[in-house]
């Protein structure tokens, strides 16, 4: 069996089937949501219980292939010597440290979250309320009792009837799960397997943002954006550009923009990632965002993308009606591409058309990878090269005009 490179587990996409490693018998990659991402799964026989098990080890790329395989293959000496795995290290973190109770984890977890919220009280309150009206049943519990099927069992009466109210405990059972796994009370969160076994019985409705295919943005480009007559063309074209948030781009300033060392800097306070803990982001612009800024000076002495007749930031339905006018192609059927689902575009190229880490187009994309520490030293690290990567994409966007 041949053994899975980088560069083909770097392009698992979600509608993929599970992959396998090639040098442990039974580690697969199993692909999530997000192209690019996925979680190393060990299946084997237990000599202990006779039944087919699934051992989680870590997702990719956090994981990567060679300490997946030194994972598996640690977990199948034990099973070649008559030992389950996934039981001795149940066994081990028990006997390491007496096992809280989901209430007490519960507690403990909205103790160090509740300090990140907005309206710190009220969000606390329905928090807890959430998970105490539908997950009782796993407040008793201990944690490192809990399986897949308990946490299916709370969630799927709701899971399709309030799918808002589903994803909200969902989130809220991860986050006192991710505490548990964090604090060595557990080995490994058991809520991937439960919502594998929830979408096998329905499926939470998603809202997913129509983008357009990356392919066909040169030729929209050059019909309908370039050269262009108006603010919302240049706002488009910029967003495209810089695969910036659209609200960033409407509500930039001028001083928010350095010519000299090309950089524009979105401030912390307008980054939507919490993760990024008050980080600003430093967006490097290419020849072609930079001429585009040239353009739009004398527009406004503060903003960037003014609205012409009201002399304030241009609304978001200015460029909604541009591309539903223009009916812009998306990748959803019956729906034009979105502004927002422009940045997926450009996921979906660098994941495709580049051979830059994922790392690197999720930090142009302003999203939090890795650690705090590895987060700071990647602002400073990555800039030159994500400024190879947002050059390489404008050349692509403006390769027809």
């Amino acid at each position: 069996m041949a053994i899975l490179t980088d560069a083909k587990a770097r392009n698992i996409k979600p509608t993929d089937k599970p992959v396998a490693h090639g040098g442990v018998p039974g580690l697969r990659l199993m692909p999530s949501k997000t192209k690019g991402q996925g979680r190393w799964e060990l299946r084997f026989v237990s000599p202990v219980t006779g039944k087919r098990r699934d051992a989680g080890l870590g997702s990719y790329p956090a994981v990567g292939l060679a300490e997946a395989r030194d994972k598996a293959e640690a977990m199948r000496e034990c099973i070649a010597l008559g030992g389950d795995p996934l039981e001795e290290a149940k066994t081990a973190l028990v006997t390491k440290k007496e096992s809280p109770t989901f209430e007490q984890a519960m507690d403990a977890t909205l103790k160090v979250r509740r300090v990140t919220w907005k309206n710190e009280a009220s969000a606390a309150v329905r928090w807890r309320g959430r998970i105490l009206k539908h997950a009782s049943a796993l407040l008793a519990m201990q944690v490192h009792d809990i399986e897949p099927e308990h946490i299916k069992a709370v969630l799927q009466p709701i899971w399709v009837t309030q799918p808002d109210t589903a994803r909200k405990l969902k989130t809220a059972i991860a986050q006192i799960l991710d505490w548990s796994e964090a604090h060595d009370y557990i080995k490994a969160s058991p809520m991937p397997k439960a919502l594998k076994q929830l979408g096998d019985v329905c499926t939470v409705a998603t809202v997913h943002q129509p983008a357009m295919p990356y392919s066909h943005i040169p030729a929209f480009v050059e019909e309908h954006l370039y050269p262009a007559d108006s603010v919302t063309q240049h706002l488009i074209l910029f967003v495209i550009l810089t695969a910036v948030r659209s609200a960033n781009a409407r509500l930039a300033t001028w001083e928010q923009v350095d010519f000299k060392r090309k950089v524009w800097t979105i401030p912390a306070t307008a980054m939507k990632s919490k993760k990024n803990e008050g980080a600003a982001l430093e967006v490097p612009l290419s020849s072609h965002a930079l001429s585009l800024l040239e353009l739009m000076r004398g527009a406004h002495p503060v903003l960037i993308f003014p609205s012409p007749r009201k002399e304030v930031a241009l609304s978001d339905m200015s460029t909604t009606s541009f591309l539903r006018a223009r009916k812009a192609p998306s990748d959803v059927a019956g729906r034009v591409a979105t502004l927002h689902g422009f940045r997926s575009s450009f996921k979906d190229w660098a994941l495709e058309e580049t051979d830059y880490a994922d790392e690197l187009s999720e930090a142009a994309l302003g999203h939090a990878v890795g650690s705090r520490v590895r987060r700071a030293y990647a602002r400073t690290s990555q800039l030159n090269l994500r400024r190879k990567l947002m050059q390489k994409w404008s050349d692509f966007v403006m390769q027809k005009v």
